[in-house]
């Protein structure tokens, strides 16, 4: 099924159209298995009109590597509809409070989009306020404590809905901890 592909790539590298030849494929092997390879060549001497004279290439065996890839591809399928199907919200956050992460549930009672939450310091964007409007310091924030301190916490908290609206949550959050070091934390209200 790959033939194709590859030999149109050969081609055009033949032809002057690629500095060099890089492709992965399938190949069938003599006892009937398939098995995963990248073939890279090059032309290392062309002609005046710049037909190749000399050409060198290699194939290594990938096989190992796409099976790793194809498990990592579904292990991060079973964990997007994981996180799609819970009932809380749930976030991740980097080391300085920005979102990695979010879930379906946490978007939805937010009001928000992935994308304007994505990359955002979470604080800043809905929980910079306390229920009676005063500025809630970031200091203060329990999520904040927990990137200072690597404790987990619990408790009461509110949450600002990106039309303006607040809530009143329960909050946990859990430290990622990454090298004997905070390296963000999970969210879930």
């Amino acid at each position: 099924d790959d033939r194709g592909r590859a030999e149109d790539l050969w081609l055009r590298h033949l032809a002057g159209e690629s500095e060099v030849y890089r492709c992965e494929c399938r190949i069938l092997r003599p006892d009937g298995s398939m098995a995963w390879v990248l073939d890279r060549g090059k032309a290392l001497e062309r002609a005046v009109d710049g037909s190749p004279l000399r050409v060198a290439g290699t194939r290594a065996d990938i096989s190992v590597s796409k099976r790793v890839e194809q498990h990592l591809k579904d292990s991060h399928e079973r964990l997007r509809e994981l996180m799609g199907a819970l009932g809380e919200g749930v976030y991740g956050i980097d080391r300085d409070s920005r979102c990695i992460w979010i879930n379906p549930t946490a978007l939805a009672v937010l009001g928000l989009a992935e994308d304007e939450v994505r990359g955002a310091d979470t604080h800043a964007l809905f929980h910079h306020t306390r229920p009676d409007g005063r500025s809630y310091p970031a200091e203060e924030c329990p999520v904040i404590r927990t990137l200072g301190d690597g404790l987990p916490r619990a408790g009461e908290e509110w949450f600002i809905r990106k039309d303006g609206s607040g809530f009143p949550i329960a909050l946990t959050v859990s430290p990622v901890m990454r090298d004997g070091g905070v390296a963000g934390a999970v969210v879930s209200f």
